[in-house]
């Protein structure tokens, strides 16, 4: 999927940071991907993301086309938190359907556009998305 760009967020500071700023609670991470939005502060939409839990960072999976502005007015807001906000080599996919297991991926899947998914982390996609499962490769790992 070339149309999405993951953003990195991390630091010590990174779930107070977002917690501050987008428009669901980051505390749902616990549980899985959140989406959540970015607004101006007189409400208008600037972008909508998925969160994504990772070990020491939250992974912002957003539309390509708004990623840089997105990066650009996360790192307006940082001031003296303890964040750092990068673009990463991240490729994510996406499916319908039951989740399937990473082990167990076929290889169409695993082949997502074109970007082999050996060693993919398999995520369900929160309630009232458009998709049911979503997964993730790098893009170092291309053909």
């Amino acid at each position: 999927m070339t149309d999405r760009t993951v953003l990195k967020v991390s630091g010590t500071d990174r779930e107070s940071f977002l917690q501050g700023l987008v428009s669901n609670d980051v505390k749902g991470l616990k549980d899985g991907m959140v989406y959540a939005a970015l607004l101006t502060p007189q409400g208008k939409y600037l972008a909508d993301f998925l969160l994504v839990p990772a070990e020491d960072a939250i992974l912002i999976d957003v539309a390509t086309d708004l990623a840089r502005s997105l990066a650009q007015r996360l790192s307006m807001y940082k001031l003296r938190a303890d964040v750092s906000i990068e673009a990463t080599n991240i490729v994510p996919a996406r499916g319908l359907g039951e989740t399937p297991e990473a082990p167990s991926l076929t290889p169409a899947m695993r082949r997502w556009g074109g970007v082999p998914m050996t060693g993919a982390t398999v995520t369900r996609a929160p309630t009232g998305t458009p998709f049911a499962w979503r997964t993730a490769s790098r893009k170092a790992e291309w053909n």
